[in-house]
């Protein structure tokens, strides 16, 4: 794509439950996106996380080169 993958440096938020998940930009703060990871960890939904950073991933890439 063209575009590096920064580091993703993961910090306790208390205010997050324990399978919720907001990536934010450590530039600005801003958050890029929040979801709610499955509880019931295994194949199929470890799956299901790794394509939604995927595809928040490819939208950022979309934007960047927009």
């Amino acid at each position: 794509m063209g575009i590096p993958i920064l580091p993703v440096l993961p910090k306790l938020d208390i205010e997050l439950n324990d399978y919720q998940v907001r990536l934010v930009d450590a530039i600005d703060e801003r958050v890029i996106s929040e979801f709610e990871a499955d509880n019931n960890l295994s194949y199929g939904s470890i799956e299901i996380y790794l394509l939604k950073l995927f595809y928040i991933y490819k939208v950022l890439v979309e934007e960047k080169k927009g």
